[in-house]
């Protein structure tokens, strides 16, 4: 139910603050971060790092949140990028506190579970090079995916997920 509410308050903000009429020009973005989530579920399948729980499927509330929560997030996130080096750093903080915070309190009412070693402050971590990541996609696109790649390889090595 949390989830939900994040996704609603999610689209209401992208309606309030979120380049809605330029879409196009961050949706390729969209769609590496959706790509790179379903890499995640489908090469930890066998043994997820986090989950959704409830009563629906973790497959589920994956896509459902790919599908709202992420394309709103990029509407307002990308667009509003700045031009100096310190406001960008605070940007990425900002939404790194953000989607952390989100993630804590979905975990306290029992929405995401954490299994094989991965805690919150792992998702601190991923959040930061997450949006680095995503804005580099953005601005310079072929450099996006190779950090992508070494960050999902650094994760399976790290957490011994097998990969078949």
């Amino acid at each position: 139910m949390v989830t939900v509410i994040v996704a609603i308050v999610s689209i209401a903000s992208a309606g309030k603050w979120g380049d809605i009429k330029n879409w196009q020009k961050y949706y390729s973005t969209i769609v590496f971060f959706m790509a790179a989530d379903l890499a995640y579920n489908a090469l930890t399948a066998s043994k997820r790092l986090w989950e959704y729980s409830g009563i629906l499927p973790h497959e589920f509330i994956s896509l459902f949140v790919m599908f709202t929560i992420y394309p709103s997030v990029m509407l307002i996130f990308l667009p509003k990028w700045p031009s100096k080096a310190l406001q960008q750093v605070i940007h990425i903080l900002k939404w790194v506190i953000i989607f952390s915070a989100v993630e804590w309190v979905v975990s306290l009412y029992g929405e995401i579970a954490y299994h094989n070693g991965w805690n919150i402050w792992f998702s601190v971590l991923f959040n930061c090079v997450m949006f680095s990541t995503l804005i580099l996609h953005h601005k310079r696109l072929l450099l996006a995916w190779p950090i992508a790649i070494g960050a999902g390889a650094i994760i399976l090595y790290f957490f011994h997920i097998p990969v078949s």
